[in-house]
């Protein structure tokens, strides 16, 4: 009895829709560059439920006669390639033919189609690989396509969707790209009945404007090159416009968007010590060169290429990237903040000008509302964020105290368990108990107290929030936008009140009050670094991940610990056997007994 057997239609078409239709995303690509493909100017593409109940894509190209559109859906159908010398001199995005029979095995699909010489067009109805009717119909010239109930027949794959929220991030994402690397067609993208891009087709610096919005249209360079016949343009952000994650690269190469490691590193490499650690380039890079030199046809959605000679196309991104970077005379690196000025309370009355002030309980504060501060006013305690060193007695609750009372700390209450007997570079404390000497870290020593306290507070559901008297906004990508939403929860619960403000635009409305002198911009960066990362999986690492990145970020240089602090730092010495250290790992005290000290002293003599 034979064992190898040809499979039945239905059955090939079901496992080549697993390789070619991963996920709504994976829809939306292939009949965006059939339109493409077809010479649109023009395509519309409106989803629901994040692609999985509906998907429709409409566009103006040529259309199709009405036996092609019965044959499109035919298996390994084509009109793109003609002989295997094709493959090698690909100028169109589409070309395998398995697209349209892949999807509608695995969903209905319904096509609205007229070639542009006829008068009439027609109408096809697929259910989930199976014909249903076959009919003429007045139609503009074109092709309209909707797929409804993605994977309705094939429940196993759709388990593997993520969220409909998850799976619209990815279409947004997917299209985003479309628009950079089809800059001359006008996209128009709605999910849920809202628009979300709506490019006009005037080219590439439009579409980023459509995409990433006005803040990267003016934060960008220029690229223009050509290096041994390979054309490299675009456009690469300023160092000071840096990314948290690598999901702002963009790299085209011959009019695809495409992925390819090798090159992203080289586009890197040319940002190496223009930005600060954890920081990725923005960039939109075109990269055009002979068509034989690159094989597109080593994934099966065709997202990522091989170059014949990569040497050469590094060289042409280096020298492409490095040009934009030195021509643009103003980067000068990294711009550190000014320090933060310490004003009285006489001096800020005085001062006519000085807008960013608010006065509660016949207290002034100093407040910012730029993008890198945000003010901050607790609604029910009517505090302001202390922006002020904590030295400044002038604005502290206590009555002043001279120079030497200030660097010896005096206890307040209880007696604390050690003396205080200095601070050195703004530092390190030392504390003297017994015959013991701490060397105390108080940066890393406040990071712990804070993360522990924010622990104990989330444990018990009991996290002080503190209101933003302004909210802070950031924009956002697709697949950050859709990380914020699905952890909505876990946020809220630390005391992270966000919100989506627009479709690209989210704000935080909230902050625990034991952090509500952090940095924003820097804990929004490191929130979003890394997305993918498997470690983020998990509810608890994710919200062990948030309370280290919020303490770091609220910890700011030249801050002294108060007295209660200190006393609380040297009880959990005291409770600890292990060597006591940050949410992050680094050490925060050295212990150095009276002997340890003698015996050092005696072997430099």
């Amino acid at each position: 009895m034979p064992i190898i057997k040809i499979l039945d239609k239905e059955v090939y078409n079901k496992i080549a829709a697993g390789e070619v239709v991963e996920r709504p995303a994976s829809v939306v690509k292939e009949l965006l560059e059939n339109g493409i493909d077809a010479g649109a100017d023009m395509i519309s593409i409106d989803i629901e439920n994040g692609g999985i109940g509906r998907i429709t894509v409409t566009d103006n190209g040529c259309g199709m006669e009405p036996e092609d559109l019965k044959t499109a859906f035919l298996p390994h159908a084509t009109s793109k390639l003609h002989s295997a010398d094709d493959l090698f001199d690909l100028n169109t995005l589409g070309f395998r033919g398995e697209a349209l029979p892949s999807i509608a095995a695995v969903s209905k699909v319904t096509v609205f189609s007229r070639f542009k010489n006829n008068e009439i067009g027609e109408k096809y109805s697929i259910n989930c690989g199976i014909s249903e009717y076959f009919q003429e119909i007045s139609c503009p010239t074109g092709t309209n396509i909707t797929i409804k109930d993605l994977f309705c027949n094939v429940p196993a794959r759709a388990k593997f969707l993520k969220t409909a929220r998850g799976e619209e991030a990815e279409v947004t994402a997917l299209v985003s790209k479309m628009i950079l690397s089809n800059p001359m067609v006008a996209i128009k993208y709605g999910s849920g009945g809202r628009t979300v891009f709506h490019s006009a087709g005037q080219g590439l610096k439009s579409a980023l404007f459509t995409v990433y919005g006005a803040e990267a249209a003016n934060a960008v360079l220029p690229v223009a090159s050509e290096y041994k016949g390979i054309r490299v343009s675009g456009f690469v952000g300023k160092p000071d416009f840096s990314k948290p994650n690598r999901t702002y690269g963009t790299l085209i190469v011959n009019g695809r968007s495409v992925v390819n490691y090798a090159a992203a590193k080289a586009i890197a490499d040319c940002y190496e010590g223009r930005l600060m650690k954890h920081q990725f380039p923005f960039y939109v890079l075109n990269v055009d060169l002979d068509r034989a030199a690159v094989d597109v046809n080593v994934h099966p959605n065709k997202l990522e290429v091989r170059f014949s000679d990569f040497g050469t196309v590094r060289g042409a991104i280096t020298k492409a990237v490095s040009d934009a970077l030195c021509a643009d005379r103003g980067i000068v690196g990294i711009r550190e903040s000014e320090p933060a000025r310490v004003f009285n309370v006489d001096s800020i009355l005085k001062m006519r000008d000085f807008k960013n002030t608010t006065e509660t309980n016949n207290k002034i504060y100093e407040y910012y509302s730029d993008n890198a501060r945000t003010g901050i006013l607790s609604e029910n305690t009517g505090l302001l964020n202390k922006i002020l060193r904590a030295e400044a007695p002038l604005l502290r609750t206590e009555a002043p105290k001279t120079e030497k009372e200030r660097e010896i700390f005096p206890p307040t209450g209880d007696a604390m368990p050690g003396k205080i007997a200095g601070t050195v570079f703004d530092t390190y404390i030392f504390i003297e108990s017994g015959d013991t000497l701490f060397l105390i870290d108080q940066h890393a020593a406040h990071e712990r107290i804070l993360y522990d306290r924010l622990i104990a507070e989330a444990e018990q559901k009991t996290v002080a929030v503190q209101r933003l008297l302004v909210p802070y906004t950031f924009r956002c990508g697709a697949a950050e936008g859709a990380f914020i939403e699905e952890n909505t929860e876990v946020l809220a619960a630390l005391g992270f009140d966000t919100a989506r403000f627009s479709a690209d635009t989210y704000r935080i409305d909230s902050v625990p009050a034991s952090l509500s002198d952090m940095d924003l911009r820097i804990f929004v960066d490191t929130l979003l670094a890394d997305l993918h990362s498997v470690k983020l999986k998990s509810v608890e690492v994710l919200r062990d991940r948030i309370m280290k990145e919020a303490c770091r970020s609220a910890v700011k240089g030249g801050d002294k610990l108060g007295n209660d602090e200190i006393r609380r730092l040297l009880q959990m010495i005291g409770e600890q056997d292990a060597e006591l250290r940050c949410p992050h790992g680094r050490p925060i005290v050295v212990k150095l007994s009276k002997c340890e000290i003698e015996k050092w002293f005696k072997r430099r003599i």
